[in-house]
């Protein structure tokens, strides 16, 4: 598994709401991860290349770009290298959402509000995860 400089994992956050990643900055310490925040698909991917992320936050109503279309970037390319998961986090709840984004090639589904529990919860899952490919 990639671990950031400070060994925490190093989450990149894809929202176009600063609102939302300003939320995860406040949560940081109790989740015990790193975040970096970004606004739209051009900024992930540019990111990406740029940074060892642990893993993607990754809205799914998106201007421009949605978080569908930016995952199938995204996974283009990480296609033949390692595997980073992309958790989709969205307030559609509905099962035609969630098929849209597993299908797109996201690993998970979470819906907004969410506990920060249940956040927690999918963070140490995908990293674990990660952690024994």
């Amino acid at each position: 598994m990639r671990r950031s400089q400070n060994s925490r994992p190093l989450v990149l956050v894809v929202d176009d709401d600063p609102r939302h990643g300003q939320l995860l900055n406040l949560l940081e310490e109790n989740l015990a991860i790193k975040v970096f925040n970004v606004h739209s698909c051009e900024e992930a991917l540019s990111a990406v290349k740029e940074n060892s992320f642990d893993l993607i936050l990754m809205d799914y109503s998106m201007p421009e770009r949605d978080g569908v279309d930016c995952t199938k970037c995204l996974k283009e390319i990480f296609a033949t290298s390692e595997i980073l998961p992309i958790i989709a986090v969205t307030g559609h709840a509905s099962d035609e959402v969630k098929r849209i984004c597993l299908d797109s090639g996201m690993d998970d589904f979470l819906t907004k509000p969410f506990t920060i529990n249940a956040l927690q919860a999918m963070i140490d899952k995908h990293l674990a995860l990660n952690a024994d490919n």
